[in-house]
């Protein structure tokens, strides 16, 4: 908490007054942004919301396409900010008119940043209607969602990960949706879509790769205060799913790192190559897999 606090202070500090702004414009919206995820994060709505309605008013008169990508965001974030306060019709507007924005400079400038916020911006609008419980509204957001994200997907410069991750990401949200409205075969397919993209690498591995902000997320949802909790409560998550089959690979069982991942997209050699060595899967651990199935009917 105390490591978290003096990254609020140091993100303050470097926000006041206005050197920031005239020295480096760019590095202002993106300390803006880090701050205001911060704040999010640590529930602090108020606060948050008086960051990004600042970062806005500036970032609103810089008519260069940086302003205009960042006015977007920030519109996006003083949404998300409203939405968690109840104020539903302001949050709506906000969310509308980033999208908008996103996808006008997207299509004038085409550049994967840009791609790539506007996927980030559409997924979050999703989740945000999710959070509290407005899923009508959350699917009427979905397919802009995905569209967004296969534009995003289609560019030469996205990663496979990028795109595994945001696809993912979405189909999460979106079998969240489908689950809440009754239609649970569509939600087991979505789940599975999320589940298939991300077999290549080991869960303690993509955990590891994580932003800060995001690797505390993580431990956050699935209620872990380590690192090594973290496999475990996913598996867990997994476990308790509506997914009619859960499929955990014996590399997330014995908590290994990226070294035992099976394959890595898009590169030749040194793939298929891991094998489960005799003696490595303890009695200790079939009693606890054993455990697990058996407390969630998966056994």
């Amino acid at each position: 908490m105390g490591e978290k606090q003096n990254e609020i202070k140091w993100y303050m500090k470097a926000l006041e007054g206005e050197h920031l702004i005239k020295e480096d414009s760019t590095l202002f919206y993106q300390a803006t942004d880090k701050l205001f995820t911060t704040l999010i994060n640590q529930g602090e709505t108020e606060k948050a919301l008086a960051v990004a309605r600042h970062g806005y008013e500036v970032a609103k008169d810089d008519q260069s396409a940086d302003g205009i990508h960042w006015t977007a965001i920030l519109l996006h974030s003083i949404g998300y900010s409203e939405m968690q306060k109840g104020n539903i019709e302001k949050a709506e507007d906000c969310f509308s008119q980033a999208y908008i924005a996103l996808k006008q400079l997207a299509a004038a400038k085409g550049s994967f940043y840009t791609l790539q916020t506007c996927a980030r911006v559409s997924n979050n609008i999703v989740d945000a209607y999710n959070s509290i419980g407005q899923y009508d509204k959350a699917e009427a957001w979905i397919e802009s969602a995905e569209d967004a994200v296969d534009q995003m997907a289609a560019s030469p410069e996205c990663t496979p990960e990028v795109k595994n991750e945001f696809r993912g990401s979405l189909a999460v949200q979106k079998a969240i949706v489908l689950l809440q409205k009754g239609r649970r075969a569509e939600a087991d397919q979505a789940y599975n879509v999320a589940v298939e993209l991300d077999y290549d690498d080991t869960t303690r591995g993509w955990f590891s790769k994580l932003g800060k902000d995001r690797q505390e997320y993580v431990m956050r949802y699935v209620g872990a205060d380590h690192e090594i909790g973290v496999v475990w409560g996913l598996i867990r998550s997994a476990m308790m799913s509506v997914a009619n089959t859960v499929i955990i690979p014996i590399q997330d069982y014995l908590n290994l790192d990226s070294e035992a991942r099976i394959n890595t997209p898009s590169t030749v050699g040194g793939n298929w190559k891991w094998r489960l060595r005799k003696g490595e899967i303890s009695g200790e651990l079939v009693q606890s897999m054993r455990l697990l199935a058996r407390t969630y009917g998966r056994d």
